[in-house]
């Protein structure tokens, strides 16, 4: 009978210590309430490599009746970087226009975006870019179906943009005094 009330006593007294514990338990914690606001989010840098000013340039041919040499052409040495946050149902798009006409008569500047790269979805390139010629601005898409993502920001990170002088009529070609400066304006915006 000793043994029996010790057995008992000793069940009681862990039993009594267990409950004590679990309810030291649920008096140390607590909860505390968040909002969390996700904001939507453009942001775009064109990089480029040294130097920041890309060149491309109409020279002399070696002979005499041979086509024009366009040097500096294609240049690649720049990357659209960008990181996006969209709402479920929107994306982005990149577009490309010039800041005002002055592409020389009989010359054309192609833009393209290859593939882009970084994390989530950073959209797909527009396979043939787009044109700049004498008269036109541009304002085509050159990236399109851009989503929540991070292209990086590394010196090859990103889009790699090419820029390409071709000779369209050798008869409009005039010659210029002073270098003709062209600025490209790349905007990302919405799309539904």
């Amino acid at each position: 009978m000793k043994k029996t009330l010790k057995k008992t006593m000793t069940f009681l007294f862990v039993g009594a210590l267990l409950a004590l514990m679990a309810s030291a338990a649920m008096a140390n914690t607590d909860s505390q309430a968040l909002t969390l606001d996700v904001n939507e989010i453009a942001v775009l840098d064109a990089t480029a490599s040294t130097p920041a000013t890309i060149a491309l340039t109409v020279t002399a041919p070696a002979a005499g009746g041979d086509s024009v040499v366009l040097t500096g052409t294609p240049n690649a040495t720049s990357y659209a970087q960008y990181t996006s946050v969209v709402d479920s149902a929107e994306t982005r798009t990149i577009s490309a226009q010039l800041a005002s006409d002055v592409i020389p008569a009989g010359l054309k500047l192609n833009l393209t975006a290859g593939t882009p790269t970084g994390t989530g979805t950073v959209g797909s390139e527009v396979a043939l870019g787009e044109d700049f010629t004498n008269g036109d601005t541009g304002g085509g898409d050159i990236i399109t179906a851009i989503g929540s993502c991070e292209t990086g920001s590394e010196t090859t990170d990103g889009a790699q943009l090419t820029y390409t002088l071709s000779v369209t009529d050798i008869s409009s070609v005039v010659a210029t005094a002073t270098q003709v400066s062209i600025t490209v304006n790349l905007t990302m915006t919405a799309t539904d």
